[in-house]
């Protein structure tokens, strides 16, 4: 399903947007980029696709946020979920 609505002000369309329990995804369509990132930024979703959607990049995370997410897969952030951080240190020499 998809659900598009036109409008003016873009406080209320984030308003709108994060006023779900879910945040899996958002999509933009515009023709003015820079606004499209300042928004992208503002909306409580895990990934937003800006004049596309659905597109997968294997080195970028599939997350969610608030009830659409239990921690990120794929990419570096997927990895890094299985990986516990260690810090050697050694002197080398006199």
């Amino acid at each position: 399903m998809l659900v598009a609505t036109p409008f003016d002000d873009v406080d209320e369309v984030v308003k709108s947007a994060n006023d779900t329990r879910y945040g899996l995804a958002a999509n933009i369509w515009t023709r003015e980029l820079s606004r499209a990132h300042l928004t992208a930024r503002r909306l409580q979703a895990g990934m937003v696709w800006i004049n596309a959607h659905g597109m997968k990049d294997t080195s970028a995370p599939f997350c969610g946020m608030k009830e659409s997410g239990w921690g990120r897969e794929v990419g570096e952030d997927g990895v890094l979920h299985y990986m516990e951080t260690k810090t050697v240190m050694a002197l080398l020499g006199d």
